[in-house]
C-alpha cells in the first residue's frame, strides 16, 4: 500500500510566522460521503497536502477530558491508522501535546513544504477545535441515505437504519463544531455538487484556503486507485434502496436531514417494535457473516472473545491479525 494513502479566505498558514500544522486543514464529513475523494483532489494541488485519514487523534475521545500518554500510548499500540504512519511519541506536553506531535511530524515527513497542509477526521469532530485552535475546516455532506446503503456494502452494518447512524454521528459533531468554529475558518460542501461540478466547487474551496484553482486537483486518478467524479453515484438510493429502507433512513435522520437540504421521500413511518427487534436481528447476522468471510472463523471467534477478556497481551495479538487483514482491503 501507498505509505502516504493511509487507508485512505483565511490565510494560507494561519496567523503570520505561524506552521502550516499550528494551523491545519481538516476535512470532516461521515464515512462513505466522500472525505477520500476531497481530500485526494485537494492533495494534488502544488499548494495543498492533505495527506491522509488521522483518525487516531480523536477516536479514543469519546468522553470528556484525555487520556494520559501511557494510556493513549497503549491504545496506539494496536491502532492500525497509528501502526502505518509509526510516529513518535513525544512526552512533555501530555495527551494534546503528544497529538500536535504528530500532526507536526507528519508535516515534516509528508507535507512537502507546501504552504497549506491538513488531514481527514471522522471520529468525534467536535473535539477538533479544542486540539487545534486554529484550524480550518472542510466539511462534506452525503445525503444520508446514500452513506446509509453505502455502510452496509462496507460490512460495517446489516441494515441501512443502522448505516443512518454512521451520518447523524458526523453531522451531529460538526453542528459542535459549527458552535466553536467562526464562519471565516469554516466551510460546507455538497459531495452531490462535487461530483456533478468539481471544478466550480474546488474553485469555492481554494478560494476558502486562499489560493487558485488548479486543474491537477481533477487529476487524481492518474496515481491513486479512485476514479474520476462520476455524476451516476449522486442519488443511487432512488434505484438501489427499496420504498421501505427509504422510509427507515428518512425516519432516523429527520430534522437533521432536512436541515441540510434533503428533502424527504417518502411518508414518516419509523419502524415498529417488532420491526426494531428483526432490524436487529439482521443487522447482526449480517455484521457476522461479513467478518466470518473477511477474517475467517477461527480468527472471528478469537477477536471476538479477545474483547470480552481482560487478556491484554492476547487481545493486542488478535487485533494486530486483524490489522493486517483490514489493511490488506483498504482501496
Amino acid at each position: 500500500m501507498d505509505e502516504k494513502n493511509f487507508l485512505g479566505g483565511a490565510r494560507r498558514s494561519g496567523a503570520p510566522g505561524e506552521a502550516p500544522y499550528d494551523a491545519p486543514v481538516i476535512v470532516v464529513g461521515a464515512l462513505r460521503a466522500g472525505t477520500t475523494m476531497l481530500r485526494l483532489m485537494l492533495d494534488h494541488h502544488p499548494e495543498i497536502c492533505i495527506f491522509a485519514e488521522f483518525e487516531e487523534l480523536t477516536r479514543c475521545l469519546d468522553r470528556p477530558g484525555y487520556p494520559s500518554v501511557d494510556e493513549y500510548e497503549a491504545w496506539l499500540s494496536t491502532d492500525r491508522h497509528a501502526l502505518l504512519k509509526g510516529l513518535e511519541v513525544e512526552r512533555g506536553g501530555g495527551f494534546v501535546g503528544v497529538v500536535r506531535g504528530f500532526v507536526r511530524q507528519a508535516y515534516e515527513r509528508y507535507g512537502m513544504g507546501k504552504p497549506i497542509f491538513g488531514f481527514t477526521v471522522h471520529a468525534n469532530p467536535h473535539r477538533l477545535p479544542e486540539l487545534f485552535p486554529a484550524a480550518r475546516f472542510i466539511h462534506i455532506v452525503r445525503d444520508p441515505r446514500d452513506v446509509a446503503r453505502s455502510c452496509i456494502g462496507m460490512g460495517w452494518v446489516g441494515t441501512v437504519h443502522h448505516g443512518a447512524d454512521y451520518w447523524i454521528r458526523a453531522e451531529r459533531g460538526w453542528d459542535r463544531v459549527v458552535r466553536e468554529v467562526p464562519p471565516e475558518r469554516r466551510i460546507d460542501v455538497r459531495y452531490e455538487a462535487l461530483v456533478r461540478s468539481p471544478a466550480e466547487v474546488l474553485g469555492e474551496i481554494t478560494a476558502f484556503l486562499g489560493v487558485e484553482y488548479h486543474p491537477a486537483m481533477l487529476e487524481y486518478g492518474r496515481d491513486t486507485t479512485y476514479e474520476a467524479p462520476d455524476p451516476r453515484l449522486v442519488e443511487q438510493w432512488r434505484t438501489k434502496l427499496s420504498p421501505r429502507e427509504i422510509e427507515l433512513v428518512e425516519a432516523r435522520c429527520g430534522a437533521l436531514m432536512e436541515a441540510r437540504g434533503y428533502v424527504r421521500a417518502r411518508p414518516h413511518r419509523p419502524p415498529t417494535p417488532v420491526e426494531r427487534l428483526r432490524l436487529a436481528a439482521e443487522n447482526r447476522r449480517w455484521r457476522t457473516k461479513f467478518n466470518v468471510e473477511r477474517l475467517g472463523l477461527p480468527l472471528y471467534l478469537s477477536w471476538i472473545t479477545s474483547q470480552r477478556l481482560p487478556l491484554e497481551r492476547w487481545r493486542a495479538s488478535v487485533q494486530l491479525r486483524v490489522n493486517e487483514i483490514e489493511n490488506a482491503h483498504v482501496r
